[in-house]
């Protein structure tokens, strides 16, 4: 019991240092240099017909360049005609990399559900889309909490325009980079794990974070006076 609440008062004080500001920095990293170079935060790819005279791009963009581990990112997946008179679109699918975790899906907005195959990594929508509408297939996932930073996820995406079957990019080279977790998201995370608080919110209708960033000196009071470091560690 004693070695339960000494690690439970060990948390509650890293958190209060974290919350100052004096985190122990880590090392980062280092990504494949090939994909590192290649990659970016979006990436179009162009499909001609067999006559030439039909194009179709595809478009995936990710909504942010890095994220923490236990993180969200949304990538977005857009098919929109290139030139001619493009036939329609009956699929719209992503492709993730291994360390992500489907959350949600929207198709134009709109919330959908879609076929997840985790084991093939995939989130495929299905439809009848007129391409020249500029059909959108948007995916959030969590990054795994194990990830770590300076892992450079690439990932794919695909489209079935009717008669010309699936056109697939995996990878299509739009990459999210792991960082590292700032300050307040390691506090939260570390009380989160400890049971000593929420991530997200509070009794009182509050965020953990936002009391972090707004009244540091006030957040760590409030740790020290919740779990009365000097009983948990056995000095009084």
């Amino acid at each position: 019991m004693k070695a339960t609440l000494k690690r439970v008062a060990a948390t509650g004080a890293t958190a209060a240092l974290l919350a100052a500001g004096m985190g122990i920095a880590a090392g980062t990293g280092v990504a494949n240099a090939d994909t590192a170079a290649t990659c970016g935060v979006s990436n179009t790819k162009t499909e001609l017909g067999a006559a030439g005279i039909v194009g179709i791009s595809l478009t995936k963009t990710a909504n942010k360049a890095e994220v923490q581990p236990g993180g969200t990112v949304t990538y977005k997946v857009e098919v929109a005609k290139a030139q001619g008179v493009p036939p329609v679109l009956s699929a719209m699918r992503d492709i993730y990399p291994e360390g992500l975790t489907f959350v949600s899906a929207k198709v134009n907005g709109k919330p959908v559900d879609p076929v997840v195959d985790a084991s093939a990594r995939t989130v495929t929508q299905s439809g009848k889309w007129i391409i020249g509408n500029k059909p959108t297939l948007e995916v959030t996932y969590k990054a795994s909490d194990d990830l770590k930073p300076g892992t450079v996820l690439n990932s794919g995406a695909a489209m079935y325009p009717d008669i010309w079957g699936w056109q697939t990019w995996d990878p299509i080279d739009v990459c999210v980079k792991i960082r590292e977790k700032n300050p307040v998201e390691a506090v939260t995370g570390s009380l989160d794990s400890a049971g000593l608080g929420s991530a997200t919110g509070s009794a009182d209708g509050g965020s953990a974070g936002s009391q972090i960033s707004s009244d540091p000196a006030s957040f760590i009071a409030d740790i020290i006076n919740q779990i009365n470091l000097g009983k948990l560690i056995g000095l009084s």
